[in-house]
């Protein structure tokens, strides 16, 4: 009879291979927005997650119903209707060059550049 080892555990420190890196940021991320969504819609919740890149030039994140709305209920900032004032922890972000995943069913949907 053979005996099955099961999975290994394995030591988590940060990888050295630029490529695997990257590859794994990016799978993780994808996962982790999945999970965010997934507690927002079966729970109704509202959440925000903020993910940056290993190289730190490119911020992602994903809000339910939207990064700004949570962020400026959390701070209990409430724009007046019909305005343009916006939070100013949130203007630095949209002025950014960033990229920002949308909920979608395309699990493959890659983020889009803001200009």
């Amino acid at each position: 009879m053979v005996k099955l080892t099961g999975r290994k555990k394995i030591e988590i420190v940060r990888m050295q291979n630029q490529n695997n890196l990257h590859v794994t940021f990016f799978k993780r991320r994808a996962g982790l927005f999945k999970k965010a969504t997934k507690l927002s819609t079966l729970c109704g919740v509202e959440g925000v997650t903020v993910v940056f890149s290993p190289n730190n030039n490119r911020v992602y994140s994903i809000g339910h119903p939207s990064v700004n709305s949570v962020v400026d209920e959390s701070l209990g900032v409430i724009p007046p209707p019909n305005t343009n004032v916006r939070n100013p922890l949130i203007e630095p972000h949209q002025n950014a060059n960033v990229g920002r995943e949308r909920p979608s069913s395309d699990s493959n949907a890659r983020p889009s550049e803001t200009h």
